[in-house]
């Protein structure tokens, strides 16, 4: 997965050792509130028996810049996410910003999730602009759920449904969406099925394919009205919305 920052790829055991190093610095202290203190290895077991999936986050000239995770949740298309950008002089540069618009991506286009959910300390001032520009629904508060610093600490747990979702990305918020096959390509596919069909008399399976929308003459190659383009929604300023709110994990 690429977007106009970073790329997100899988962890190799490297990687997992740089994570883990990120995770006892400063940015594990504002995603977890204090250091994991184990080896990669034991983190990558761990994370395979919690059932979290990670990729690197990793910036157009190859650098890994953080990494995010997801696991399912108890109910199908339930989804709770994390992300960590490692050095502290990389926050606030759009990172985060970018691979969270591609993970969403991801999670709502391609894992047919329907909710999303995020859990942040209330004490993390730049995760909590998720909730407090509109990103996402603030659902509820765990009382002193986290330990940071020698003191509990409130967490907040916030979520994005699907047509939440759909909502700010045409509005640009998560940056421009990139489809997996091009709207072009699928359109013309479509049309030359909907002659073939059109062609052997099958009106039936016609119907059916050409139900979501006014079908196209069989003829004719353009577009099926109904059928828009997603490159051509608004798409603001490369995920500004996202990259004002979003700057470490």
């Amino acid at each position: 997965m690429k977007g106009e920052l970073v790329s997100l790829r899988r962890l190799t055991d490297d990687d997992y050792e740089l994570l883990v190093s990120w995770l006892d610095g400063q940015a594990g202290g504002y995603a977890n509130g204090g250091p994991v203190l184990c080896s990669g290895a034991e983190f990558k077991a761990e994370s395979t028996r919690t059932g979290h999936t990670h990729l690197m986050i990793v910036s157009n000239d190859g650098t890994p810049v953080g990494a995010l995770s997801w696991r399912t949740l108890s109910y199908p298309g339930n989804f709770s996410i994390g992300l960590i950008i490692g050095e502290s002089q990389l926050w606030g540069r759009g990172h985060a910003a970018s691979a969270f618009g591609l993970l969403l991506q991801h999670l709502f286009h391609t894992l047919n999730a329907h909710r999303v959910e995020v859990t942040t300390g209330v004490y993390n001032q730049e995760t909590m602009k998720i909730v407090t520009r509109g990103l996402m629904t603030l659902e509820g508060i765990l009382r002193d759920y986290a330990f940071v610093d020698g003191e509990y600490q409130d967490v907040a747990v916030c979520s994005l449904l699907r047509t939440e979702y759909e909502t700010l990305l045409a509005r640009g918020a998560f940056g421009r969406h990139t489809s997996t096959v091009p709207a072009q390509e699928k359109q013309k596919a479509l049309n030359s099925f909907l002659r073939f069909l059109s062609d052997t008399g099958d009106l039936h399976l016609h119907r059916i394919v050409s139900r979501r929308q006014t079908a196209t003459p069989p003829e004719a190659d353009a577009p099926h009205p109904g059928i828009s383009d997603p490159r051509e929604r608004p798409a603001g300023e490369n995920g500004a919305e996202l990259s004002r709110a979003v700057r470490h994990g």
